[in-house]
């Protein structure tokens, strides 16, 4: 396919994707009876639009492809983890029954040992500070990689980048949504021993929100006070595979990516309150993503095929 036909059609599917995630977060508004914080917004929703415009601004005027794509996957990527955001949030108030006991039954189940896991990083204060750290910027890590590959010149990717994260971040909702849970520090109740060698507010950060939504006691979602609400499937799982994809046979590059990822990884449980099985519902959720980028290629290529198939000529044929 060719790069620029392939980046377009990331850029679109992603753009569809984004659309429809804004389109939900305002019904869930709606049936929800709340409101949005315009003016705590304000700032956050002026400064997609700017990233937005210069994306416009570097397609039409400028012509930069690098920038024009590079900032259309940032306004992307932010819009949809605020959308997102919003909805899980609000939908929080419909009170759905939570998950944690099938979560923690399958972790059993499977005979990964959940609470001993994060026993033993807790034992490591220094590898449990840097964890806490690694946790805090795995969301700047996947802009960090847009640049990256901007850098690169591997536009392709950028857009590839853009649109698995907001598969990703999709597909997360939706499932989070219809099964909530408030994860292993609470639901197992991590000993006190154990999390006070722990960052603070480890496993447990997003509780006070999460509860306060779903007792009804906010009626409103503002795009300043966003909080991940998410366990299964982990999202942040989503973060580290794709960002690892988008460098796959890039050489020392991608080993180095790689090998950030995998100490990421390895905060997901401790630090992010996640189950194993919500790092394998992640891990599921990117391979759909990715089984789609791949199905808009094949789209792509029948579309540049099949001219030549059908009229053999014509590439040798100029107008009239």
């Amino acid at each position: 396919m060719r790069p620029a036909a392939e980046t377009e059609r990331f850029e679109l599917a992603g753009g569809v994707i984004a659309f429809a995630l804004t389109c939900t977060f305002a019904i869930v508004l709606c049936l929800r009876h709340m409101s949005f914080a315009w003016r705590d917004s304000l700032f956050i929703c002026a400064l997609i639009a700017l990233v937005m415009a210069v994306s416009v601004l570097y397609r039409t005027l400028r012509r930069d492809r690098r920038i024009a794509h590079l900032t259309f996957s940032l306004a992307l990527l932010l819009w949809s983890a605020c959308v997102v955001g919003g909805v899980t949030l609000a939908a929080l108030g419909w009170r759905v029954p939570l998950a944690d006991a099938t979560l923690a039954h399958v972790d059993h189940a499977i005979g990964f040992p959940t609470t001993a896991f994060i026993a033993a990083v807790s034992h490591h204060p220094a590898f449990a500070t840097l964890c806490g750290k690694l946790y805090q910027i795995s969301d700047a890590a996947v802009i960090a990689a847009l640049i990256a590959l901007t850098l690169l010149g591997r536009i392709d990717r950028v857009a590839e980048l853009g649109f698995l994260f907001v598969a990703t971040i999709a597909l997360c909702a939706v499932v989070g949504v219809v099964a909530p849970a408030y994860g292993t520090f609470t639901y197992l109740h991590v000993p006190p021993d154990v999390r006070e060698h722990l960052p603070a507010g480890a496993g447990v950060y997003y509780m006070r929100e999460m509860m306060a939504y779903r007792s009804g006691l906010i009626d409103k979602v503002s795009f300043r006070h966003l909080m991940g609400v998410i366990t299964f499937p982990s999202f942040h799982t989503c973060m580290v595979l794709i960002t690892c994809y988008a460098f796959r046979r890039m050489g020392w590059i991608f080993w180095g990516v790689i090998a950030f990822n995998v100490l990421v990884s390895l905060s997901i449980m401790p630090i992010g309150g996640h189950y194993m099985t919500d790092v394998l519902g992640g891990i599921v959720v990117t391979a759909i993503a990715i089984a789609a980028a791949g199905a808009l290629r094949r789209v792509q290529e029948a579309l540049a095929i099949a001219p030549s198939a059908l009229y053999p000529n014509a590439a040798g044929q100029g107008g009239r």
